[in-house]
Formats: structure tokens, C-alpha cells, sequence
């Protein structure tokens, strides 16, 4: 198996709307901002936070289809699982068949064709905040803002979480919508400040997953 030296998965993670929001409203501080919910008070970044952590902790998995589009233009769709709390498995359908998967400790990049694969701890990438319910470690993350948008009869939130390790592959603004409260995708920014969108379509909650579809070993096929 041979080893990129660039963490692929920040490329294989729908929406321009989504994404111009969010750059042109960055979280700065830790208040919550609304757009547009008139009589709606201030609402602190951590109480999101804590709202978005026992909505996670409430489910036992997702799945359905996803869309990304990242700051350079490039686009990809697929099919994708979660197993909270700390399992995914994302297939890319369009353009390549490549696959995202987390088998609980670590979190792997394979490109289908190849073989070719990176693993990283969960713990040094952004789908700690996720995947864990980082959100709650202090230590590893902090919460940096959020903002929050009317949407018709819609309220999206932006919460954006940055990863306190100096060597950390990016960090992560999660995207959850309501009523009712429901997680809707993330975007991660690397270290270079590109941005990548995903927008995920969940199609069955709560519903079991076969296990070897988080088996990293097994959907690679490279020497």
C-alpha cells in the first residue's frame, strides 16, 4: 500500500449558498448571531454547542446520500453511513470512487482504483468534533462562533470549532438546521484556508449498518 503525503480525505468530503454564507458571516466571537428571526435573543456558541452535542448523542446512526463542492470549484456526490459515535463511511459515486471510512480510531482516505490510502488518528483531524463529541473536550477544541440564518420557515445554524493541535489537518464549521434540530453537513478548511462543503441528504436514521462497511482493510486493494 503506498502512502500519500497529502491528507486526501480534505478533498474527497453541497450548496454555494451554504458555503458563501458562511464566508461571508466567519464566526469571530462566541456569540451566536441571527439573521433575520425577529424576537429571537442572543444565543451563546456553547449553547449550541450543547444542543448539537445531545442531538448527536441521541442517535445511533444516519445514513442517505451526500454533495460536496469545495472553494476551487471541484464537486463530488456519493452515498455515505454514520455510526455514532465515532463510525462513517462515506463512497464516492461522482467523479471517482474513492472512500472515506472511520473505523473508530482512525480515519482512512482510499482512492478505489489504486489502493493508494492515508490513515490519520480521528483525534488529529476535524471529524473529532463529530465523531467523538469532541465538542465537550476543551482540551483538544475550541468553540470560536456561530452564526445562525432564517431560511423561510427554516433557521440554519453555523458553529464553527477549531482544533487546538498546532499539527491538526484543518478545522470545522458543522451546519444543523431546524425544526427539528437536525445535523445537515460540515465545512472543512485546511490549513491553507480552502474550504470544502458537505451537504448531506439523510434518507434512514437509527437504522442498523452492516460492520464491514467501516473495516478499513477491506476496501483496500493497493500492494
Amino acid at each position: 500500500m503506498r502512502v500519500r503525503t497529502q491528507p486526501a480525505f480534505l478533498l474527497l468530503l453541497p450548496a454555494i449558498l451554504l458555503l458563501a454564507a458562511l464566508l461571508a458571516f466567519p464566526p469571530q466571537s462566541a456569540t451566536a448571531q441571527q439573521s433575520g428571526a425577529a424576537g429571537a435573543g442572543e444565543t451563546t456558541a456553547e449553547d449550541l454547542a450543547k444542543r448539537f452535542i445531545a442531538h448527536v448523542e441521541s442517535l445511533k446512526s444516519l445514513s442517505g446520500t451526500y454533495s460536496q463542492i469545495s472553494s476551487d470549484g471541484q464537486r463530488a456526490s456519493g452515498i455515505f453511513d454514520l455510526e455514532f459515535p465515532s463510525k462513517m463511511h462515506f463512497a464516492e459515486m461522482q467523479p471517482t470512487r474513492n472512500r472515506l471510512i472511520s473505523d473508530g480510531t482512525w480515519i482512512a482516505s482510499i482512492e478505489e482504483e489504486t489502493g493508494i490510502a492515508n490513515r490519520y488518528p480521528i483525534s488529529a483531524t476535524p471529524f473529532a468534533a463529530l465523531l467523538t463529541s469532541g465538542l465537550g473536550d476543551s482540551e483538544s477544541f475550541e468553540i470560536v462562533g456561530a452564526h445562525s440564518q432564517r431560511d423561510g420557515d427554516a433557521l440554519r445554524h453555523f458553529l464553527s470549532v477549531s482544533v487546538k493541535d498546532e499539527e491538526a489537518l484543518g478545522n470545522v464549521t458543522l451546519l444543523f438546521r431546524e425544526p427539528p434540530l437536525q445535523l445537515e453537513g460540515w465545512i472543512i478548511r485546511d490549513a491553507q484556508g480552502q474550504a470544502t462543503l458537505v451537504r448531506l441528504s439523510v434518507e434512514r436514521v437509527d437504522e442498523p449498518i452492516d460492520p464491514i462497511r467501516f473495516l478499513i482493510h477491506v476496501f483496500e486493494t493497493g500492494p
